[in-house]
């Protein structure tokens, strides 16, 4: 069963709840074992060292995925302030830790949204994170696999993301849940429809929980769907108390 958790630092950004169910998915689906596969045959000819990792990354990288079908790029900085740290922490590889270390886990983001969404503020992020943590600093074995993975990138996202999978029936993940339905233009096209609305409706709140979320944090009731500049406390603590309280009325 997935433990589900949400770091106190992110509480008014709380998309780690859908990484984190995005593991019962997974689990249940069988889709970790086939990612893993799929991650490993598509790697190994062209990166044979990151294809190892990549395999053993694949039920985090499933988690990671899963959330950013469903809120697109909102987890993102939520993600980069839990694994951020000084230099040697970002390219720590642990023997066993299923997480891929923070630099390239912060680089695999950031490309899943420029697959789906095109130039955008991820690019942004990416590109800080490359300044303030130079790949030169990594030790040898982080620096190797790094430099082996993003010049695939858009294979592992094609792979995460495009390819067809027992798990979802003979489908990709995007047939199922379509990241650009979470693209900033598509959530800002919500909010716009939606007007006031948005936080109030029920209808709404049973319709496009996942898109409203994502909208509320990243907008932080700043009219634009911008990285936070703040939390967005106020927004998202009503909104999910009228959803808890909406669901406890129903049960």
């Amino acid at each position: 069963m997935a433990a589900i958790k949400v770091t106190h630092h992110n509480l008014w950004q709380p998309t780690s709840l859908v990484h984190e169910t995005g593991h019962q998915v997974a689990h249940l689906t069988g889709w970790d074992a086939e990612l893993a596969a799929a991650l490993h045959d598509v790697l190994r000819p062209v990166a044979p060292m990151a294809a190892r990792w990549w395999r053993d990354w694949a039920g985090e990288v499933a988690a990671d995925v899963y959330a950013f079908a469903l809120l697109g790029f909102a987890p993102l900085p939520a993600l980069a302030t839990v694994v951020d740290g000084g230099t040697p922490a970002v390219f720590r590889m642990l023997p066993g830790d299923p997480h891929p270390f923070g630099w390239i886990r912060v680089q695999f983001n950031a490309a899943l949204c420029r697959s789906w969404f095109g130039p955008g503020p991820w690019d942004r992020m990416a590109r800080v994170w490359a300044r303030r943590h130079p790949l030169g600093r990594a030790e040898p074995e982080a620096a190797e696999v790094a430099a082996q993975t993003l010049p695939q990138l858009a294979a592992i996202v094609d792979t995460c993301t495009r390819l067809p999978m027992h798990a979802f029936a003979g489908r990709p993940l995007s047939a199922l849940a379509d990241p650009r339905q979470v693209s900033p233009d598509a959530l800002a096209s919500l909010a716009r429809c939606a007007g006031p609305a948005l936080l109030t409706s029920s209808y709404l709140r049973r319709l496009e929980p996942m898109r409203i979320l994502a909208w509320i944090v990243l907008d932080g009731g700043r009219g634009t769907a911008a990285p936070p500049a703040g939390p967005a406390q106020p927004l998202v603590e009503t909104w999910l108390r009228r959803l808890g309280g909406e669901r406890t009325e129903a049960a």
